[in-house]
C-alpha cells in the first residue's frame, strides 16, 4: 500500500507543477521531457511493486534505488545491443535470383 501512496504523491506533484508553471504540450521538447518523466515514474513504480522491495525504511528505499538503476542500466545496455545488431544487419535483398 505504501508503494501506491508514493506513486500517487509523485503524480499529484507532477500535476501541480503542470498546472502552476503553465507547461503545455505545445512544444516538442516539452512533450519529450514529459514523456521521459512519465517513463521514469512508471518504471520506478514497477520496481516498487516487486515483492522483495520494501520502502518503509531507508535501507529498503536505497535498495529500491539500486535495483532501479541496475534495471535502467541493463535496459539501455540491451537497447544498445539491439541497435548494434540492427546496424550490422545486411538489409540488402537477395539479388542473385532477381532477373
Amino acid at each position: 500500500m505504501v508503494n501506491w501512496a508514493i506513486i500517487v504523491l509523485i503524480i499529484i506533484g507532477l500535476y501541480v507543477v503542470y498546472r502552476t508553471t503553465g507547461m503545455r504540450f505545445g512544444k516538442t521538447w516539452t512533450f519529450l521531457i514529459w514523456i521521459l518523466v512519465l517513463f521514469f515514474i512508471i518504471s520506478f513504480g514497477y520496481i516498487l511493486t516487486l515483492p522483495d522491495v520494501d520502502v518503509t525504511n531507508f535501507d529498503g528505499l536505497s535498495d529500491a534505488i539500486k535495483i532501479y538503476f541496475f534495471w535502467l542500466g541493463s535496459f539501455f545496455d540491451n537497447a544498445g545491443t539491439i541497435a548494434g545488431q540492427v546496424v550490422g544487419t545486411d538489409w540488402g535483398g537477395n539479388f542473385t535470383s532477381a532477373k
